[in-house]
């Protein structure tokens, strides 16, 4: 019986967990960052020439890639107070890639909310991805 006994306790002392290597530390997290790259433009829009167009680009400065890209261009005064926004979107399959510069445009601003304001500003909203 003390036999039995002994070889029970050295089962047990020896059959606990097996250590495990400890794990690599977590990669850091990857995310777009998407900016407006140079300047908005806006153009006259034929025939009556009183509604303006507008264009520019974008670039990721991020790590990570996103898709279905769009957003809003503002149109402030010198108080930088919204007078007037237009929506904006690029084709929603487009994957846009670190360092990625991504052409955009949208319609109108009217001739009498550009004389009234001045300064244009982004807002970007988009889907982030893996990278493929």
């Amino acid at each position: 019986m003390k036999v039995l006994l002994m070889i029970a306790l050295l089962a047990s002392a020896c059959g606990g967990s097996t250590p495990t290597a400890p794990s690599p530390p977590a990669p850091p997290p990857v995310h777009s960052t998407l900016v407006l790259d140079g300047t908005l433009r806006s153009d006259a829009v034929p025939p009556s020439y009183q509604d303006w167009s507008f264009r520019g680009s974008f670039r990721n400065t991020g790590t990570g890639c996103t898709t279905a890209v769009s957003g809003m261009a503002h149109l402030r005064n010198g108080a930088r107070e919204i007078i007037a926004s237009r929506a904006w979107t690029i084709t929603p399959t487009i994957i846009v890639a670190p360092n990625d510069r991504v052409e955009f445009q949208g319609c109108c601003f009217s001739a009498d909310e550009l004389n009234r304001g001045g300064v244009f500003s982004l807002t970007f909203t988009s889907t982030e991805i893996k990278c493929p």
